[in-house]
């Protein structure tokens, strides 16, 4: 019973500890699933009363650190944007209805300060082909209707990119897709979304941890000690350098046998 609660903490510690560094995309729905694991192990009326209290402390621990993604941005607009979420699916999850109202809010305000942009219609293939015709059939048309055109086509709303996409219906059923993937593909065929698309992947492509240079400049502070507080930046940087070598595996066991070498 212990290796069943302790299982599902070593594959998330796994997952967000790999060389290749995790995005957001492969950690949303990380901590709904610890959630799950050990909501049905609390209420598991067949299990002692010891593991399913141990149960219920694993799942407020991990309610705590799932409560601090409630301050970043990008958490928001991951669970929204994901092709099997969406609002539909949060709804179904009996998610709050305050915090899918923020999920929106916050998706409609970095859409429109940062990403939206107008998209332009590729030429007939017509016009492109023949411009002589185009242009002919273009002379043909009586002033009427150029002016009927231009009505219609200003009595008609702009698309708004959010409202169908929050509206739409899960594109792929009883199959987990990759959020990244999914969106690449988008923007493959051509379906920008009035810049919609180029939002989602900066998102989903977002490391979801500390990035090397995160860590490297994490070790040097170690160095900075009350005793060494003199260091130069160069001799520092030196320092961490040569750490980050020996930890990475680059410095050859045999490079300072030599005790003159050393």
């Amino acid at each position: 019973m212990l290796v069943k609660l302790l299982q599902p903490l070593k594959d998330a510690t796994s997952q967000f500890s790999t060389d290749s560094k995790p995005t957001i995309a492969d950690i949303v729905g990380t901590y709904e699933n610890l959630d799950e694991h050990y909501r049905k192990i609390e209420e598991d009326e067949g299990c002692s009363e010891a593991w399913r209290e141990a149960a219920k402390r694993a799942g407020a621990v991990c309610s705590t650190y799932y409560g601090l993604a409630d301050n970043s941005s990008v958490f928001y607009l991951a669970v929204i944007l994901h092709p099997n979420l969406r609002v539909s699916g949060m709804q179904s999850l009996c998610w709050e209805e305050v915090w899918i109202e923020k999920a929106e809010d916050t998706l409609r305000r970095i859409f429109e300060d940062r990403y939206r942009c107008d998209e332009v219609e590729p030429e007939s293939q017509s016009r492109s082909q023949d411009p002589k015709s185009a242009k002919t059939a273009h002379a043909s048309k009586t002033s009427l209707v150029q002016r009927l055109e231009q009505k219609q086509a200003a009595a008609q709303d702009a698309p708004d990119p959010i409202t169908q996409w929050i509206s739409g219906n899960t594109p792929v059923k009883n199959k987990l897709v990759n959020p990244l993937q999914w969106w690449w593909k988008q923007k493959q065929i051509g379906l920008m979304w009035s810049g919609l698309t180029a939002l989602a992947l900066d998102v989903f492509s977002a490391p979801a941890t500390s990035v090397d240079v995160e860590r490297l400049f994490s070790k040097a502070g170690r160095h900075v000690t009350p005793l060494r507080h003199r260091l130069k930046a160069v001799k520092l940087g030196q320092m961490v350098t040569l750490g980050g070598w020996f930890r990475e595996g680059w410095v050859p066991p045999d490079c300072l046998d030599d005790e003159d070498d050393a």
